[in-house]
């Protein structure tokens, strides 16, 4: 999977969770909601990429420490 598929398919999640959350947020009558999970959107797509990316964070972390 490329570097521009990865982030599409975590832009496409993050929008997604949070059109969920808003929606939900109508229906309770109540927009602070949103707030909430703004957090938890952030895991959803930190997850979201390792899962997707092969090695893992190890790749990332280890590009790092060559700088």
């Amino acid at each position: 999977m490329t570097f521009l598929e990865t982030y599409a398919l975590g832009g496409l999640a993050i929008v997604a969770f949070m059109t969920a959350i808003w929606l939900l947020s109508l229906w309770l009558r109540n927009a602070s909601i949103v707030d909430i999970f703004w957090g938890a959107g952030f895991v959803l797509v930190a997850w979201l990429f390792y899962a997707l990316t092969p090695e893992g964070f190890a790749r990332a972390s280890s590009s790092c420490a060559r700088s």
